[in-house]
This record gives C-alpha cells, sequence and structure tokens, in this order.
C-alpha cells in the first residue's frame, strides 16, 4: 500500500483523488431547452503539437464543478469543487444569450495539430456539441467558451495543487452481510460543500452473494446518484427484494455489479447502464478506495452513468446462478441466458422467478421464468387438452402447453412458467435447458384450441 493515504468513514479508507470527468457527449437537432436541475456544460481543451493545456471542465446548474487535467497543466487528475450559484447561472444564461443550439456543430480551418474547444450542453431532453478547431468558430462561440474558463476558475485549478487529506477511523468488516452504509467521498470531513454527487453507498453482499467472505470481494461501493433522474438511491436488503431502487421514478439495479436492470420512466441510453463504483482494495484489515478515472468507460461518471459491456453482465449472471445452484442443490438449474436475453436477477418471493432482460433501455423486453415445486400427484403432462385458446406439444414423455405468451411445463419435480413474447423461441430454449436428451425438431404437436 505505498503511498495510499487511508481515509475511513462509514467504515471505508478513503484515497482522497477526485470526483468527476469532463465527457463528450452525441449532439442533436437545435432546440433551445428549459433549465433544470439536471442541466450540464462541459468545455474540454484538447492537446495540440506543443504544449498545450489539456483539460475538461464540467458545470452543473447547482454550482457542482468537475475538472479533469490531462497534460500541459499541474493538476494531472480529476477534482471536484464548488462555484456559487450566481456564476453558474452566468454560464447557463450565456447559452441562451448566444442561441447555442443555433450553432453549427463543427468549426475549423485548415490548419493541423492545433487545439480544439469542445463545447457541450447537455440534460435529460437535449443535448449538443460544438467542436471549435483553431479557434475558428464565430466570436459568440469563444466568449462562450472564456466565461466557462473564467467563471470555473480553470486557470486556479491549472496552477494550483488540491492537497490530499486522510484519517483513520475503524473497519467496514464489522458490517453485516445484507447491509449498506452511505458515505462521502473524497472529502468526508467537508461538511459544508456536501451534496448528492460526493454520496456514496457501501454495500456488504448478501451472503447468497458472497457477503459471508471476511475479504474485499464482500464489499461493493456505488453512487448513491441515480443514473439520469439524479435521485438518491438505496439498497433495500428485505427478503425477496436484496436490490438497489430509486424512489423518484422506480429504477432498480441489482448489487452485484450496479446494473440497472429495470427503468420504468425511459432514458436515453441504448445499450446497457450501470451505477458509477469506487474500486475497494484491502490492507492490513482495512478497505480502501482506489483513485478512480471518473469516465464512462472506467469507473462511470456521477449522475450519468457507467457503461457494462454485455461480456461484464454476463460474469455478474453467472456469479448469481451459481449461488443459486449452490443454495437450491436439488432444483434444476437456472440458465444465464435464455431466448438471446441475459439473466438480471432471481428473487426467492412466492417461488423461485428469474428474470431476463434485453437491456435496450428506450424499450425493455423481459422474459419471466418462474419455478415452482409441482403436486406430488401431478404428472408430466396436462390433462385438460381442451384448455381454450392453447397449444399442447409433446417432447419425450413430457407435455409443454402453449398458451398467449405463457409456455408452461414440468420437469424434475417443479412446474415453469415462462412469459414472454416470441414462444417459438422459447419453447427452443426449453428443448435445450431442460430436455437436452431431445432436439426440437422430436417436439410435435398433440393438440390445439386455437381458432
Amino acid at each position: 500500500m505505498e503511498n495510499k493515504i487511508p481515509f475511513l468513514v462509514a467504515g471505508i479508507a478513503i484515497l482522497v483523488s477526485s470526483v468527476i470527468v469532463g465527457m463528450n457527449l452525441a449532439s442533436e437537432s437545435a432546440i433551445k431547452p428549459k433549465f433544470t436541475d439536471d442541466n450540464m456544460i462541459s468545455l474540454e481543451r484538447t492537446v495540440c503539437y506543443g504544449a498545450c493545456p489539456a483539460y475538461s471542465v464540467t458545470v452543473f446548474k447547482s454550482g457542482t464543478v468537475m475538472f479533469e487535467g490531462k497534460s500541459f497543466v499541474e493538476n494531472i487528475g480529476v477534482y471536484r469543487y464548488r462555484i456559487s450559484t450566481t456564476d453558474a447561472e452566468k454560464i447557463f444564461e450565456k447559452f441562451y444569450e448566444i442561441n447555442f443550439f443555433s450553432l453549427d456543430d463543427r468549426y475549423e480551418i485548415p490548419v493541423t495539430d492545433l487545439p480544439t474547444a469542445i463545447t457541450t450542453f447537455k440534460n435529460d431532453a437535449y443535448s449538443k456539441t460544438i467542436s471549435n478547431y483553431g479557434n475558428a468558430g464565430p466570436d459568440k462561440l469563444k466568449e462562450l467558451e472564456m466565461l466557462i474558463d473564467n467563471l470555473a476558475n480553470t486557470s486556479k485549478m491549472i496552477t494550483v495543487k488540491i492537497p490530499e487529506q486522510g484519517k483513520d477511523l475503524s473497519s467496514a468488516f464489522e458490517m453485516k452481510p445484507n447491509s449498506m452504509q452511505y458515505f462521502y467521498y473524497p472529502n468526508p470531513d467537508d461538511i459544508e460543500n456536501r451534496d448528492a454527487f460526493s454520496k456514496f453507498m457501501l454495500i456488504r453482499l448478501p451472503e447468497e452473494l458472497g457477503g459471508s467472505a471476511n475479504d474485499v470481494s464482500s464489499f461493493r461501493a456505488y453512487s448513491a446518484l441515480s443514473v439520469g433522474e439524479h435521485c438518491l438511491v438505496k439498497y433495500w436488503p428485505e427478503e425477496g427484494r436484496k436490490r438497489i431502487e430509486e424512489p423518484c421514478w422506480g429504477s432498480i439495479y441489482r448489487p452485484i455489479d450496479g446494473l440497472m436492470i429495470m427503468a420504468p420512466k425511459p432514458i436515453t441510453n441504448t445499450a446497457p447502464v450501470a451505477l458509477p463504483y469506487l474500486s475497494l482494495s484491502e490492507y492490513n484489515g482495512t478497505l480502501y478506495v482506489e483513485p478512480p478515472v471518473w469516465t464512462l468507460q472506467e469507473n462511470g461518471v456521477v449522475g450519468i452513468g457507467r457503461q457494462i459491456s454485455r461480456e461484464d453482465i454476463r460474469q455478474g449472471s453467472q456469479i448469481i446462478t451459481n449461488t443459486f445452484s449452490e443454495s437450491h442443490p436439488n432444483h434444476p438449474d437456472i440458465p444465464v441466458e435464455f431466448a438471446g436475453y441475459v439473466l438480471t436477477e432471481i428473487n426467492y418471493n412466492n417461488g423461485i422467478e428469474a428474470r431476463y432482460s434485453d437491456f435496450i433501455t428506450t424499450d425493455w423486453h423481459h422474459i419471466y421464468l418462474k419455478m415452482y415445486n409441482a403436486p406430488a400427484q401431478s404428472q408430466k403432462y396436462f390433462p385438460n387438452f381442451a384448455a381454450p385458446d392453447s397449444e399442447f406439444w409433446q417432447i419425450g414423455d413430457s407435455i409443454i402447453k402453449v398458451g398467449g405468451s405463457k409456455v408452461e411445463f414440468i420437469n424434475q419435480g417443479f412446474k415453469f412458467e415462462i412469459t414472454g413474447e416470441d414462444t417459438e423461441f422459447i419453447k427452443k430454449e426449453i428443448v435445450k435447458n431442460y430436455f437436452p436428451e431431445y432436439s426440437y425438431d422430436e417436439m410435435f404437436l398433440v393438440s390445439s384450441t386455437i381458432e
């Protein structure tokens, strides 16, 4: 643990570093948005052939500022600080004054190796980015860039280092499995400047997800600010829940990797998204926060989210299915993927329910797999072939019933109910996962009451 300064708050030692990063956001058509608390502007200055200062700064309407020094600046890394709400308001008003959304997306001159100034406005509904290469843009755009630099105090950030500080308190290993504590990062002792962007959750996982291990693998640390809505989230330890929930719109995240698994209010992401996180390490029985990299591809961006790959999702889902198999050895296995969807969670309330998702967050699609103990007297078939609007298929000596969007069958003493849009695909997955000794072509239709 060389060059690490422990800062323990709510059971977690913190290496004070940085909290935020400037970001590049896709532009959209020119629209004049209304200002809300979610409004965000950023200015990035890129490298050039010479010693051009390269950094990015992001300003929120609340006055929270995030700075990332990249090269030819004294403060390399990322930092969070505050400016007055009056100064923040002046920056946003400048966007109105110059009619930012009416400007071109790109300005450039035919000269190589010059720096680019990239300015972005974004809220939940609108975003626009303007690239100004070689200072080729109109004067009003340059005025906006200078105003952001001046009021966000980037010159101070470039020339004055922010000292790190630390303090030891207690051990996180005193937390019980399936519990949560809030803590602030990176400046826990700065009571005056605390805000939602510096609030984090330390979760000790439930025992079935490995929370009983007395090492760092038992813990997760996520931003307590939800993705997109900027509402505080909380981990709920109750049986049948055991997940992170956002009360404003009902978004749900799973504790194993912070993945958003439910978004009742559609958000603009078209790929999987997760809560920003802090990497944890252990030394001499104490948890430490490793210095984060606040980008969408690394630790994420507080209030914006974190990109998470399908393979990373699958790895988290594999942990969930492995722990299910270990705790329910007499049950049939629950697959990690089913009908092209990936497992999101398993609930143990009123039977066992596994939920799968395609993770397209603008239009969520799910498959639900429910498993119940079949009655002792039940057979491997459904005797009422006269059930209305149903098909009955046979595979070996077992019957699979299809009615509407639900497929039912009995396997290994358990009754399954699987609900989804593509019942043909679901039947194929049932054969592959639960009747592997047969091929799908061996299934045949016994009867149908569908008119």
